[in-house]
């Protein structure tokens, strides 16, 4: 599966499975429609039809976005992603990435897997996941 849309809302969704593993980016044009929030929640709510229609579930994650706008891009993750998965299961990286136009979200990498992970914490602190597939280990690592 390699799929790749854009729309008029100036959201683009690239998905790609390799195996058991999904890769979802989404990129967002900040001016090309709303405030920050709801430049989020339409771009996860992007992201959750991908994982769902691969039946996929998070191990990693990242955003970049200004960090002005963290808390707006946070809680929309938690409303649309919370619907079908525990948002605190994986580690997210929220790097300073704002677009080059405006303020807000640029966009969203997911990394997901299509069969069972073991989350990997230190001192108590999700900062990854270990997935073994067809007899291969991969461990994803993420804000240590």
């Amino acid at each position: 599966m390699n799929s790749f849309t854009a729309d008029e809302n100036c959201i683009t969704v690239d998905a790609c499975r390799l195996g058991a593993t999904v890769h979802v980016t989404v990129g967002v044009q900040a001016k090309g429609f709303g405030p920050p929030p709801a430049q989020a929640a339409e771009a996860y709510r992007r992201a959750a039809e991908v994982l769902r229609a691969q039946d996929a579930v998070p191990v990693q994650e990242r955003i970049f976005a200004s960090l002005a706008c963290r808390d707006d891009v946070l809680q929309a993750r938690e409303e649309v992603l919370g619907e079908d998965w525990d948002v605190d299961a994986w580690p997210v990286s929220y790097l300073e990435g704002a677009p080059v136009d405006a303020e807000g979200l640029a966009g969203v990498h997911l990394t997901a897997t299509t069969v069972p992970s073991q989350p990997l914490r230190i001192e108590g602190r999700t900062v990854g996941a270990i997935v073994e597939h067809d007899g291969s280990r991969y461990v994803y690592l993420t804000d240590l």
